[in-house]
């Protein structure tokens, strides 16, 4: 038996010191780091003033799949409380992926790589198919659109990584 960790598909090990940076790497982190930063923003403004009517017309987009018409009164602090709770899961996504952008994604870390694209393809599919499910289109779109933000700079550096 050998001493260390083994090795697999999570951390292939392919690199031990990080690779010059090119300036495409640079360009793509950068781009990363502005999806993550607004996302983190909007998770947070979602966390602490969902409840409130700056969320008006999110809860406009999103009530007529759940309640056709206007949503009852004790819908309320239910959805304060999920907009707190998904506001939250947003905001500390978006803060660790500026981090993993930041450093190892810009310095051509293969591990940060598939972490961000394979965190941001589970997200996407599960999230996705319940969204269909449940026939909350604007999420769909919304999702559509973040994953593409997402998939470009993953796309234009995968070279990077190899």
């Amino acid at each position: 038996m050998t001493g260390g960790p083994r090795q697999g598909w999570l951390d292939e090990g392919r690199r031990t010191s990080p690779r010059r940076r090119s300036s495409s790497l640079e360009r793509w982190s950068r781009w990363l780091q502005v999806v993550a930063a607004a996302v983190a923003v909007f998770g947070l403004v979602m966390a602490l003033f969902g409840g409130t009517a700056l969320f008006g017309p999110v809860n406009w987009l999103f009530d007529p799949a759940f309640w056709p018409g206007s949503a009852p009164a004790a819908v309320t602090e239910f959805r304060a409380w999920v907009y707190g709770a998904w506001g939250a899961t947003l905001a500390g996504w978006g803060i660790v992926l500026v981090f993993i952008a930041r450093r190892p994604f810009a310095a051509g870390e293969a591990w940060a790589w598939r972490a961000v694209a394979l965190g941001t393809g589970a997200w996407f599919v599960l999230d996705t198919a319940i969204s269909l499910a449940h026939g909350v289109t604007p999420n769909v779109v919304l999702n559509v659109v973040v994953f593409a933000l997402v998939a470009i700079p993953l796309l234009g550096s995968r070279k990077d990584f190899r």
